[in-house]
């Protein structure tokens, strides 16, 4: 995920978690991060915020989104992909 992708995912948990904004911008912001734990293809998104990320509330939606993908999709990994995925896990949990 480059800087700007990662912004524009900010920017959209922000709006989501403000109890300030209107409840339109919010669903909107909930209907755009909902993407990240709909398909296993967003793995890589879901690290990569985890890695770059400063944003509590994107570290939340991306953390969210990655247990579940990994909780649907678990028997479809291949063993190296299962060692991928803990060895990440195990290094964000180690911060």
């Amino acid at each position: 995920m480059d800087p700007t992708q990662l912004k524009q995912v900010e920017a959209l948990c922000d709006t989501m978690f403000n109890p300030s904004a209107p409840a339109e911008h919010k669903n909107r912001a909930q209907t755009a991060l909902m993407v990240l734990g709909s398909s296993a293809k967003y793995i890589p998104q879901c690290q990569s915020i985890l890695d770059s990320s400063s944003n509590q509330y994107a570290l939340y939606i991306a953390a969210t989104s990655l247990t579940k993908l990994i909780s649907e999709h678990w028997n479809h990994f291949s063993e190296p992909q299962r060692v991928d995925i803990r060895t990440f896990c195990s290094a964000c949990c180690g911060r």
